[in-house]
This record gives C-alpha cells, structure tokens and sequence, in this order.
C-alpha cells in the first residue's frame, strides 16, 4: 500500500481498514478484467456447450454474491483446472 512508517502510525484503524478495502477493491477488479479477457480468448475456440459462461468459474464469486469465505483445498483447485483443461482439449481436438 506504499505507506511510510510516519503515514502508517498517522492514520486510525478506521482509515487503515478502508485503505485494505481499497486495496482488495483494486486487486478484485484487475482479476476480473484478466478473467474476462481470458474467458473472451477461450470461448472463441470452444464450441457452444463446453464455453465458459461466467468468470465466477475462473475466479470463484464476487465478495458481494458469496457470503462467507469459502476456500478451495487444493484437491477442488486441480479437479477444476483439469476440467478446464479437459474442454480445452475436447474444442481443439474438433
């Protein structure tokens, strides 16, 4: 967050948290726009039942849609990208 030690034990608790915020904000939106262009590149090679249709399958919900944090085990994490790679094989295969 590129704060000086003089700036970090300036600001209240109240002011850090909405910068973490801000930050988390930021980053979220910079992952969304590589998944939608990453999404975009996929679905023009794959055939219409395997395309993807929402980035959520890329990047997991939005903080506002899930409730609670849910993480993925790795075991989840390697069944999905298989799957994906799986129609990725399926549409060049074609």
């Amino acid at each position: 967050m590129n704060l000086t030690p003089q700036e970090f034990y300036g600001i209240s608790i109240r002011q850090y948290n909405k910068l973490i915020e801000g930050y988390e904000f930021r980053n979220r939106q910079e992952w969304e726009r590589t998944a939608w262009q990453t999404m975009a590149l996929l679905n023009i090679q794959l055939e219409r039942k395997n395309k993807i249709k929402s980035i959520d399958e890329l990047i997991g919900p939005s903080p506002k849609k899930q409730k609670t944090l849910k993480v993925k085990s790795k075991a989840d994490f390697v069944k999905e990208l298989k799957n994906l790679q799986e129609r990725m094989k399926n549409a060049i295969s074609k």
